[in-house]
């Protein structure tokens, strides 16, 4: 079968965060990993736009060579992007592991939640529940985002308010409370299943084919 090699791509551009360190307060104005710096979907420095669209808000977007699926890692004034570019190479099919790794999986569970609530939706349909973080109490339970129609991204935490993706590219955002109250809906023409990222005032959206920088470009 074909081979697609993963290619780690370095956009040098100007992320909004500033130069950092490698300390792990810097970390927080950052976005090193899937699901931000805390690894529970929240941008605790971040304050991205509340409204974009096609013609609106947008900063730059870059097309990407192959496919992928993968959240951009932001740096500094680097965007690192991770990207499955097909290869004329062939290698032979693996069969699957048969074992556990050595020592079992050892995922830690967030220590951190958004401001003591979890909010959560049902497998890939906009179904939202929250519930309080500290007792399990829900808050609200089985309540249906307005616009979306299947999710794949992880939800975003930043500025008090959390952005939920939907795969046909339309963004709802909604306020950090227990009652749902949608401050926007978003739309860009290019299906996303990647996990949204924001850094400063900027929020990074990557579709399979295009990186997207969001960022208010009025004062």
């Amino acid at each position: 079968m074909k081979q697609y090699v993963l290619t780690a791509m370095i956009v040098t551009l100007l992320a909004g965060a500033g130069r950092a360190g490698a300390d792990s307060t810097e970390a927080l104005d950052n976005w090193p990993a899937w699901r931000g710096p805390l690894v529970n979907g929240v941008a605790p420095h971040a304050d991205p736009p509340l409204k974009w669209s096609a013609s609106e808000n947008i900063k730059w977007t870059v097309d990407l060579p192959g496919q992928s699926n993968a959240t951009p890692i932001i740096w500094g004034n680097r965007v690192f992007v991770v990207t499955a570019v097909e290869s004329e190479r062939t290698v032979n099919r693996l069969s699957a592991p048969t074992m556990e790794p050595p020592g079992g999986y050892k995922t830690r569970r967030p220590r951190h939640y958004y401001q003591f609530r979890v909010s959560f939706t049902k497998t890939n349909q906009p179904v939202l529940s929250c519930l309080d973080a500290k007792t399990g109490k829900p808050l609200m339970e089985a309540i249906r985002l307005p616009e979306l129609r299947d999710l794949y991204a992880s939800p975003l935490g930043a500025a008090d308010r959390i952005y939920f993706v939907g795969r046909d590219g339309t963004t709802v955002v909604i306020r950090n409370q227990p009652e749902l109250e949608v401050l926007a809906v978003n739309r860009l023409d290019d299906p996303i299943d990647a996990s949204p990222a924001a850094v400063g005032g900027e929020l990074f959206l990557r579709s399979r084919k295009r990186l997207c920088c969001i960022a208010r470009t009025k004062p």
